[in-house]
């Protein structure tokens, strides 16, 4: 009894202490918002949408979601060679990327109608290398539970984003300013993630390519089956912003962006917090005990997070009107029509993970390819719509096929109990 209580009050306090640091990282970009959409335009914002989407895209496939493997094997050293797959493939798709933008990557510029983007797709295999690794090392550090430390981290991140994005945006009038802002704040990140890892972990030593390859076979089901699920969410994630740009303007880009942005942030908070230590909690707790732990997770983020949202529904315009100034009103329409799809979202993403444990992947899968062409359907064949009337559509549909999602996760954890 006592051993279930000591876990149980570090499962909290790790909660706690993820929650103050996302809450603090996510503030800071909430906080100079205001000051950045008086610096920069809707256009510049929409710019800064495309370059994010396809540099998560690209992210998404640099790994393999081998990433996912390194809370798995019992030993630490197998651990640290999953490190290992996921740098060795994010170097061969960035060897990949690179020879694919050197030939089309002028013919992506005329389908997207935007030249400014040519640049950043030069840049951005060279990126994904770097992102890989950051992005290993947070999951790294979250199975030896250095809460505190992930926490510290991201405070880093998003005040070094915020502060080069500000100056940038003063000093040089460009529309890069969001975007090497963006870069730089990584690279703070990257270097103070890497030098603790390695003084506390020896993550360099003894390094044999077949073992790698072994555990490489052994976790094969994460590129087969995770991987693919992956991709289609980034395909879903950048294709709504591409097409956005495309039928409709790169400064409703900008707009759909900050909404979605300002919208999310208050879940993000949570959800960020709570997704590394649930993770982890999930993947040790007993099948059977699964549906019970979903339940109460569902419960109690559905009691924090709705009356921000109902919120959010009734007064985003003036909100945004107010916050961020009389150019980003549509803004505040897009964030109201987002409210349902948004406040769900934020439900299913921490539990998202549990697919792969139960090893239902494949039925995730399935889920994302209808969750990713729902959008992309609606948005082709709705173009040329009013936008507001086409992202209410949009919103509705996609909390249906959330609440889908929540259903059809809880039939398979009934089932264990069986």
């Amino acid at each position: 009894m006592t051993k279930i209580f000591k876990i149980k009050s570090e499962f909290k306090r790790n909660i706690i202490t993820m929650f103050t640091g996302t809450v603090i990282s996510q503030a800071i970009p909430i906080a100079i918002s205001p000051i950045l959409t008086r610096i920069y335009s809707p256009e510049q914002f929409g710019l800064f949408a495309l370059y994010t989407s396809i540099i998560a895209l690209l992210l998404l496939m640099s790994t393999g979601s081998y990433e996912m493997a390194i809370m798995l094997p019992k030993k630490d050293e197998d651990a640290k060679y999953m490190i290992y797959a996921c740098l060795f493939v994010a170097l061969f798709i960035s060897i990949f990327f690179l020879t694919f933008f050197y030939f089309f990557a002028k013919d992506i510029v005329v389908y997207l109608g935007n030249e400014d983007i040519l640049l950043w797709l030069y840049i951005s295999p060279f990126l994904i290398i770097f992102l890989a690794l950051l992005q290993s090392l947070n999951i790294w550090n979250s199975r030896k539970k250095r809460y505190k430390i992930l926490a510290n981290n991201k405070i880093l991140n998003t005040s070094s984003i915020g502060v080069s994005q500000i100056t940038l945006g003063s000093i040089v009038v460009s529309n890069f300013g969001l975007i090497m802002g963006h870069i730089l704040g990584q690279i703070v990140s990257i270097i103070t993630l890497l030098k603790t890892s390695l003084k506390n972990d020896r993550l360099i030593q003894n390094f044999k390519y077949k073992k790698m390859f072994l555990l490489m076979l052994h976790y094969k089901k994460f590129p087969l089956f995770t991987l693919p699920n992956s991709i289609v969410d980034g395909v879903r994630l950048a294709g709504i912003n591409i097409l956005i740009s495309k039928y409709f303007s790169t400064a409703i880009l900008g707009q759909f962006s900050l909404a979605w942005r300002m919208v999310q942030a208050p879940a993000s908070m949570i959800t960020a917090a709570i997704s590394p230590v649930l993770y982890q909690k999930t993947s040790t707790t007993p099948k059977k005990d699964l549906s019970k732990l979903v339940q109460q997770f569902l419960l109690k983020a559905s009691l924090v997070s709705l009356p921000i949202f109902i919120i959010i529904y009734f007064f985003a315009s003036d909100i945004f009107v107010f916050v961020f100034g009389e150019q980003w009103f549509e803004a505040g329409l897009i964030a109201s029509s987002l409210t349902p799809w948004l406040f769900l979202n934020f439900l299913t993403s921490p539990i998202s993970s549990i697919y792969i444990i139960i090893d239902k992947q494949q039925v995730m899968f399935i889920f994302s390819v209808v969750y990713m062409a729902v959008p992309l359907t609606l948005l082709a064949l709705l173009q040329g719509d009013n936008f507001f009337d086409v992202i209410q559509v949009i919103s509705i549909a996609m909390s249906g096929l959330l609440i889908v999602f929540i259903f059809l996760l809880m039939y398979f954890l009934n089932r264990l109990k069986d």
